[in-house]
């Protein structure tokens, strides 16, 4: 069995659209969304959404500070090397990886709920998909031109280089479980997510699918409405050009 390290409690920047979900009172029954669901995700028993509902009880009582729970490896290479005003980013490159190196059926529920509240902020969420394709230090870098209010070309899917199938093969199925663990709003990021991957992979008819879940969870969400103009309009351009008719 993994162990993990506990990081201590740093700032971390919560959007007013998380903080506004958090602060809703809690539903009595599953909230009521228009359409059906045109994806299927896989069914979570009652311990362990409840699992996840405490924890994620417990994240809240912590802002605007977020502790973590990551894997010693991920803790060794990262945790003294948080550069100034980036502690959000930091954590959540941390939570991605530690989610990276888990099996679907092993996920915990600490890192569940930190993926998802962390990537709750636009910026977040676009660099977490960056990392499982590309890598942590390229993730940084295309993070840093965002922050500035330039286009990630890697994101635009502009650039030649391939992302990993792997780690995006293996980051679609343990999303989609992560996912099924939020059927409100708080789960269009992640669906983003896996919509991005599917896009980068060529399976452009499944990335439209989870955008319109995401889409239908929130319509709103503005990243969701985003990535439909980029996934209905092209591929990416290091896909081969035989995968062009997908």
């Amino acid at each position: 069995m993994a162990s993990y390290t506990q990081i201590d409690p740093r700032p971390a920047v919560i959007t007013r659209r998380v903080a506004n979900i958090l602060g809703m009172p809690e539903p009595t029954e599953p909230p009521s969304i228009d359409g059906a669901s045109r994806i299927h995700l896989p069914l979570i028993n009652d311990r362990e959404r409840g699992e996840v509902v405490r924890v994620l009880n417990q994240m809240e009582k912590q802002l605007p500070e977020v502790g973590v729970t990551v894997t010693p490896f991920v803790a060794s290479e990262w945790v003294n090397r948080c550069p100034p005003g980036r502690e959000t980013f930091f954590l959540a490159e941390m939570v991605t990886e530690t989610l990276l190196d888990s099996e679907v059926d092993a996920l915990r529920p600490e890192s569940i709920v930190e993926f998802v509240m962390l990537g709750a902020t636009p910026l977040i969420i676009e660099t977490m998909a960056l990392q499982i394709a590309f890598g942590q230090k390229i993730a940084e870098r295309e993070s840093k031109r965002m922050a500035r209010g330039m286009p990630s070309p890697l994101f635009e899917g502009d650039e030649q280089r391939r992302p990993s199938v792997h780690r995006c093969a293996h980051a679609m199925v343990v999303l989609r479980r992560v996912a099924a663990f939020y059927p409100g709003k708080l789960g269009a990021g992640v669906l983003c997510v896996i919509a991005w991957l599917a896009w980068a992979r060529g399976r452009r008819a499944l990335a439209v699918a989870y955008l319109d879940e995401a889409r239908r969870l929130d319509p709103e969400y503005v990243l969701a409405r985003r990535l439909s103009g980029l996934v209905t309009t092209k591929l990416p351009e290091w896909l081969p050009t035989e995968i062009e008719s997908c």
